[in-house]
């Protein structure tokens, strides 16, 4: 430090203290800014519209209570999970889905429970007249080609529907009716 009490000659112009480390504080704010922006730039192209990000080779079928389910974009798995556009399978189980931009948070409100989430998140708040839960996603809400994706055996759970997957076909049968035999029995191909 003895050298910055003293003046430090630059090009034979004497700097004072506070100018030298003021420098440092702008160089270090300025590498802070370059990081940021390049740590943005890097998750922008690693996003989960990158295909490498997401299993679907195989087509994923999806019934509920016997009936196949068409989607406008196509289920996908993540970390080994099935991911689903939220609308087509919450309308399905007779929920208004709502939707608000400016917060990037999905409500979703049913008969007796209403669950609301953020996109980047992976836990989700549920409220019933009796109680609000927490529930772990085991991967976070996202948007895949502009629609909410969300993990389908927790939203089933959630409100209350069984899931079955057969691995085999890669399909997977919704019920609201808790059998499995109910389901494999009332599908159709």
């Amino acid at each position: 430090w003895y050298h910055i009490n003293k003046y430090i000659k630059n090009d034979e112009k004497p700097i004072k203290k506070e100018n030298f480390m003021s420098k440092r504080i702008n160089l270090g704010v300025l590498v802070l800014a370059l990081f940021f922006v390049f740590n943005s730039i890097f998750c922008f192209f690693v996003s989960a519209d990158n295909k490498s990000n997401y299993y679907s080779e195989k087509e994923i079928l999806v019934f509920f209570d016997g009936k196949l389910l068409t989607f406008d974009t196509s289920p996908v798995i993540i970390e080994g999970r099935t991911l689903v556009p939220l609308r087509t399978v919450l309308e399905a189980f007779l929920c208004k889905v709502e939707w608000d931009g400016e917060t990037s948070t999905v409500k979703v409100i049913g008969d007796e429970v209403t669950m609301e989430t953020k996109i980047g998140r992976n836990w989700a708040m549920v409220y019933s007249p009796d109680d609000t839960k927490t529930y772990q996603l085991d991967v976070p809400a996202m948007i895949i080609k502009d629609r909410t994706y969300l993990p389908l055996r927790k939203i089933a759970d959630i409100f209350g529907i069984s899931v079955y997957w057969d691995d085999k076909s890669d399909t997977v049968f919704l019920n609201k009716y808790n059998t499995r035999d109910f389901v494999i029995k009332n599908h159709t191909y």
